[in-house]
């Protein structure tokens, strides 16, 4: 739930900080009715560490390296099917980024609901269309697939999305991008949204309530049960 800071919702800044406490953490995990997001439960092996099955999987591939005899994708992405009242740039990096980092997302402006990112290699956009493609969100079905683009350029005067925010923004060096070094790539375990969301780095003081409200604020269905675990 890490994700960039911005101003009001869920998935928008760090939970230590919605709460204003920044001293300790505490972790835990939920059980939600409906599938949202992936996160940090039991995956199938993240970049770096090779594991078995699913994208990631083989050392050479996990490592960024090309595979002799694979073709190579492109690192940006398309996004279709977006809901264009709730979704912006700062959300679309928090259901990205535990796939890879992410370089630059843009919206198009003759396309409602579609938006391309750039992320960082064309392994990251493997992994973020096999996990994440026809995935309702927010009431509209997502759909991901590779960009011709090889890049994307700077865009100086972006247009307002409907929240007021920019429909363009620069990630670039990004602390919330998860896979910077082999050692922060480690700790991500690559897998589908499911019912089961794991979070951690709150506050030990964290309520459920507080928890609670955090969907609240953000217009999601509530968790059906809440599991905190002591701190370490």
């Amino acid at each position: 739930m890490g994700g960039p800071r911005s101003s009001g919702g869920l998935f928008n800044s760090p939970m230590p900080d919605r709460f204003g406490m920044n001293h300790g953490m505490s972790n835990g995990g939920l059980r939600g009715g409906g599938s949202l997001m992936g996160g940090g439960g039991p995956g199938q092996g993240g970049p770096f560490m090779g594991g078995s099955g699913g994208p990631g999987g083989s050392s050479l591939q996990a490592m960024g390296q090309p595979q002799p005899g694979l073709p190579q994708q492109g690192a940006v992405l398309m996004v279709y099917g977006l809901n264009k009242d709730k979704m912006n740039a700062d959300r679309i990096f928090n259901l990205l980024c535990l796939y890879g980092n992410i370089v630059r997302i843009k919206f198009l402006k003759t396309k409602e609901g579609c938006a391309m990112v750039q992320m960082g290699d064309g392994l990251a956009v493997e992994r973020a269309v096999a996990n994440l493609n026809n995935t309702t969100f927010f009431n509209s079905k997502m759909q991901l697939g590779y960009s011709k683009q090889a890049f994307l350029a700077d865009v100086q005067q972006p247009y307002d999305l409907p929240d007021g925010t920019p429909s363009f923004k620069d990630y670039m060096g990004n602390k919330n991008n998860r896979f910077i070094n082999p050692e922060m790539a480690s700790k991500n375990r690559i897998q589908p949204p499911s019912k089961i969301l794991h979070f951690f780095n709150t506050p030990p003081q964290l309520t459920e309530d507080q928890l609670i409200k955090v969907f609240q604020d953000g217009e999601v269905t509530e968790p059906k049960s809440i599991k905190l675990f002591p701190s370490k």
